[in-house]
């Protein structure tokens, strides 16, 4: 007996014969859609139950699988006290090896995680100190021990409990009348927790995601393509803020004071160029570093120091540098300028006599050459120099160095590195055709510089105390890159329209662990993100008081390394002007009552040429995700007809959000305490130009401008206050440029702050 069969909707209605296809013959006669509603019977309802109960039970099993392995980790551990600590503020097992020599490390090491849990294993050393505590907190069951315990002086009191017979963890998080309480089973799961648990009480009033949410950041293509976006944006902040000064339209201006030339080499003697090393090696700043200074000296120096490259190359890099004792070592008439063409033309003659002989010496003089070529904006020279250097370190790097000589060449190898990538950079960013899209892709190695993947560098035990420090704040700063990366990419996008400042607050909030975690001989003891001044615009005893008690200028460089980051991550996404945020939503609109349909001939004449681009780059983003998520239906055999969302709507939804929430004014929290940060910062550098000069950080000075100028162009803040330190901002860069040796061609942009400034007060 054959299946009682169903006629179409359409059919059953008319009371039609229906051919039971799929359409049948009737609807495509008339054109009408041909559906065809089935209804379930108690068999298939129960059949279906069964597949969802089925679905569980392998779930269940998966999850107890994953708790069988945490428990076979807890019993295989080690008897001594582990440390629970969240992944992104740790360091890697290089990174410790590095600094363990020539810092407490312990104290650095558990110090990271706001809060770090400790578990003793039940053997026999531990169970008196566990009787013990289980005495002193009678209130505690005989199976609960408090694992940590910690009250901030905000008033936010955590706990971190375990539950002995089933190994299961609990975090109570408390402020106030708010409690949150969560069971554990892993340690991911609790790190996780307490992550979110923290940042929705920070947040005061308003919780920006679900704390109950154990799962990662959504994967939908909105989510995706606003943490690409947000971090392309931060990204592209910090490589302008690395390439500034850069200018190729400067170029063509070379110093022409040739006059004397001729005193210069009459001058120029060994004894002089001994006196310049030794002030250049000697001086506290980070240069010197990208050497290793008592293995150079053995090495590269020989008796006629006149005929060492490495060293006239070294001399031409000091001849450019920011040190201000250089020019005390040189004659009053001295042209720092010339000197240093002077000594790189010698190092060059001795370096190209013998330019295909992969020696240390020769590898050192290009890479020094390089360096001096950077320092003077010529960054096609400096790559040359550079790429020679680098076919040098491959055939290097095949034989078998001396321990002494293998730490030079791997201290000039990693400054190698840092040349070529600065150099590629800047001519990417300034390349050849005119937009930014006719370029070629950047280099990877030279992402990776800024995203964490390149190595630290080691101290030996030949550097100074001094030398030490410094490379343990350059493997500090390494981390604090790598954890803003990280939390770029692991805000949630649930709600697009606070996501900027989603994304500032959980940047800020990895700044204040990372500085708090530092030893305090590595930071000054003020409030990060409080303003050093009081109302009446003079600065606070506790401010001065600090300072002062600096033991030397690495917490004043940790401060304002902080203070940098932040403005970077601030000025991604604060626009310029008033009009250019309404334009973004005036964009935003066109796109909606378009639907996706530009005329891109209409928008540049609307907007401009540059929003033309933009919005090309905007849908070209569009397909390659498109062509990604078609790809990764195809691997997961995933039917693209099963997308029940359209797509012309969806990605409507991921431009809206790109243009309206990408960016932000100064209502937004981030660009508030950016504010802040650009008054500190240049309170800062004051103290820094007088106490300790040849670390001035002319980046920082050009980053608080950007964020004052902003400022003052939405009318946010005091508008005298604002006025005064961009005075003060612009007389500490005019001068730091006055000064530098190749001033010629960087005082284009001075002039164009200073008409900047004009404009703004005039």
């Amino acid at each position: 007996m054959s299946a009682k069969k169903t006629p179409c909707d359409e059919c059953r209605e008319r009371k039609r014969r229906c051919t039971y296809d799929k359409p049948c013959q009737r609807c495509i006669k008339f054109n009408i859609s041909c559906v065809y509603t089935i209804q379930t019977s108690p068999a298939d309802e129960e059949y279906l139950q069964q597949i969802k109960l089925l679905e569980e039970v392998d779930q269940l099993h998966c999850q107890l699988d994953s708790i069988q392995q945490e428990m076979v980790s807890l019993h295989l551990a080690s008897p001594l006290t582990e440390e629970v600590s969240s992944p992104s503020t740790t360091f890697s097992n290089e990174s410790i090896s590095t600094v363990s020599s020539y810092s407490p490390l312990s104290a650095y090491a558990t110090v990271p995680s706001s809060i770090n849990g400790h578990y003793n294993s039940n053997n026999s050393n531990n169970s008196n100190n566990s009787d013990s505590n289980n005495s002193n907190n009678s209130d505690t069951n005989s199976d609960t021990r408090i694992v940590k315990r910690q009250r901030t002086q905000q008033g936010l009191e955590a706990m971190i409990q375990r539950d002995t017979p089933n190994s299961n963890w609990t975090l109570t998080v408390s402020k106030g009348n708010l409690i949150i309480r969560t069971d554990i089973n892993t340690y991911a799961e609790l790190m996780d927790y307490f992550c979110k648990s923290v940042g929705s009480v920070e947040m005061n009033n308003v919780i920006h995601c679900s704390v109950n949410d154990i799962s990662t950041n959504r994967k939908d293509a909105l989510s995706s393509i606003l943490q690409v976006f947000v971090w392309k944006r931060y990204g592209k902040s910090r490589f302008k803020t690395i390439t500034y000064g850069f200018h190729r339209k400067c170029y063509n201006i070379r110093d022409n004071s040739t006059d004397n030339w001729a005193l210069v080499t009459q001058q120029n003697d060994a004894s002089t160029t001994l006196q310049l090393l030794h002030t250049y090696l000697c001086c506290c700043h980070l240069d010197h570093l990208a050497i290793h200074v008592p293995t150079f000296l053995k090495l590269l120096v020989r008796l006629d120091v006149m005929q060492s490259p490495a060293v006239l190359a070294l001399c031409a890099v000091a001849c450019t540098s920011t040190c201000h004792h250089i020019i005390q070592t040189l004659p009053p008439s001295a042209n720092l300028n010339v000197y240093g063409r002077f000594y790189f033309e010698q190092a060059r003659e001795l370096a190209m006599d013998n330019f295909d002989e992969p020696s240390l010496e020769i590898f050192a003089t290009f890479v020094l050459m390089a360096f001096y070529k950077l320092l003077l904006q010529q960054t096609d020279e400096s790559q040359r120099y550079g790429d020679m250097a680098e076919r040098i370190a491959v055939i290097l790097a095949e034989q078998s160095l001396g321990d002494e000589a293998k730490v030079l060449f791997e201290r000039l190898e990693m400054q190698l590195f840092h040349i070529l990538a600065v150099s590629h950079l800047s001519n990417h960013k300034h390349g050849v055709g005119g937009h930014q899209s006719d370029r070629p892709p950047l280099d990877r190695r030279i992402l990776n510089l800024f995203h964490g993947a390149s190595d630290l560098l080691q101290p030996t035990c030949d550097d100074t105390d001094q030398e030490k420090r410094h490379i343990l704040l350059k493997n500090y700063v390494h981390q604090l890159n790598k954890e803003c990366h990280n939390t770029a990419h692991q805000a949630p996008s649930e709600d697009t329209v606070n996501y900027v400042g989603i994304v500032g607050h959980m940047v800020e909030m990895a700044m204040r662990r990372w500085y708090a975690a530092l030893p305090d001989s590595f930071r000054l003891d003020i409030p990060l993100f409080d303003s050093f001044r009081r109302s009446n615009n003079t600065t606070t005893a506790t401010t001065i008081a600090a300072m002062e008690a600096a033991p030397d200028v690495i917490p004043f460089l940790a401060t304002l390394t902080v203070y940098n980051e932040y403005m970077m991550m601030a000025k991604a996404h604060i626009c310029k002007t008033p009009d250019d945020l309404e334009t973004r939503e005036s964009i935003a609109a066109y796109w909606k009552a378009n639907n996706g349909d530009i005329d891109f001939d209409y928008v540049c004449a609307q907007w401009g040429r540059k929003w033309s681009h933009r919005l090309a780059k905007l849908e070209d983003f569009m397909k390659k995700k498109r062509l990604d998520q078609y790809y990764d239906n195809k691997a997961n055999g995933k039917d693209d007809d099963n997308d029940v969302d359209d797509p012309r709507k969806c990605e409507q939804q991921i431009i809206t959000a790109l243009l309206e929430s990408g960016y932000a004014g100064f209502d937004d929290p981030a660009a508030e305490i950016s504010v802040t940060v650009a008054l500190n910062t240049i309170q800062l550098l004051q103290y820094i130009r007088q106490v300790y000069p040849c670390h001035y950080n002319q980046r920082a000075a050009l980053n608080a401008w950007h964020i004052l100028w902003r400022a003052t162009k939405f009318g946010f803040g005091d508008r005298a206050t604002l006025h005064a330190n961009l005075v003060c901002c612009l007389d500490m860069v005019r001068e730091e440029f006055n000064r530098i040796p190749y001033k010629a061609i960087l005082v284009n942009y001075v002039a164009k702050m200073e008409q900047e400034l004009d404009d703004l007060y005039s």
